[in-house]
């Protein structure tokens, strides 16, 4: 091997492992799962105690929120434009995370692995077969249609951006606190 591809090859390794040291994401352990469980009703709070900081900057971020598009940017952007990001990342390390762009990525993670077990578990829940079967109702309209048609399309991206690209080992490693996840969203139940 010449000294040139030599000094290539280890560049490319450098650039491998640096790249891997700050972009790959942290495994999901039980721990960091009980640690999001119990940062919600700090969040929760937080966020009730910021509420008019929080919809002042919403008017801004909710007309250009796309409802598809989840991210940590998106999740995060809100916090910039009120001004609360530091807020934020400080109540996010208080409950055990590195920054409040771990936070995010965690509840990402967590939440869509939460809804790729669901529609695994559940697949009348993407059925739209009856929704589909409406499009061929004589009485209706073509702005109808577009509606129908619309909202189809839009459950299925949304199913797609739930459940594309969780991962096997995020799902089992969710599984189990899937009774406290659903009680955190709805405390009815």
């Amino acid at each position: 091997m010449t000294l040139f591809r030599l000094i290539l090859l280890t560049l490319y390794l450098f650039s491998l492992s640096v790249s891997h040291a700050y972009s790959a994401p942290t495994d999901l352990k039980a721990e960091l799962i009980e640690n999001w469980i119990s940062s919600q009703k700090k969040f929760e709070v937080w966020g009730e105690k910021n509420e008019k900081s929080l919809l002042a900057s919403e008017d801004v971020t909710v007309k250009d929120a796309n409802p598809l598009e989840l991210s940590i940017e998106s999740m995060i952007k809100p916090l910039k434009e009120a001004g609360l990001l530091d807020s934020a990342n400080n109540l996010a390390k208080a409950s055990g995370f590195d920054s409040i762009h771990h936070w995010a990525e965690t509840t990402l993670r967590i939440t869509k692995a939460a809804a790729a077990i669901e529609f695994e578990s559940h697949p009348e829940m993407n059925d739209l077969s009856e929704l589909e079967k409406l499009m061929n109702t004589p009485d209706m309209s073509k702005a109808q249609k577009a509606i129908l048609t619309n909202a189809i399309e839009k459950n299925k991206a949304m199913v797609k951006q739930l459940t594309e690209g969780v991962s096997a080992f995020d799902k089992s490693i969710v599984k189990p606190f899937l009774t406290r996840i659903h009680q955190m969203i709805d405390p009815a139940n």
